[in-house]
């Protein structure tokens, strides 16, 4: 089975600033979640700490020796949304709860299909 993945305005806008490489590294890990959908596993993908919803997950991309993170959840229909992304620079944990809309999901949120 191969699962739809779709992405928000801001992912896509943050997708324009990337080098080519870094596109190259962010496909591979998509087309992996593409393939396992939410039975993807660790070290490609892993649960969000802090966050008020149980269900956001975030992509653990390495790109250039530098970790990418991309937040995404799947929504009612089963299809992966590509929310927000951070390029990690701090080892440590965010200290409150990020909430949606601070993450880049608000429903209605605009969808586009992508993969």
């Amino acid at each position: 089975m191969s699962w739809e993945i779709e992405y928000t305005d801001n992912f896509e806008n943050w997708w324009q600033t990337l080098s080519g490489e870094q596109q190259d590294d962010l496909v591979s890990i998509v087309q992996l979640l593409q393939e396992r959908g939410t039975q993807l596993p660790f070290p490609y993908s892993s649960g969000v700490n802090g966050s008020k919803h149980s269900h956001m997950r975030e992509l653990r991309i390495q790109s250039g020796g530098n970790p990418i993170r991309v937040f995404y959840a799947f929504d009612p229909r089963r299809v992966a949304i590509l929310l927000i992304r951070h390029l990690r620079k701090r080892k440590k944990p965010l200290s409150k709860p990020l909430s949606y809309k601070e993450r880049g999901f608000k429903p209605p949120y605009p969808r586009r299909e992508g993969g």
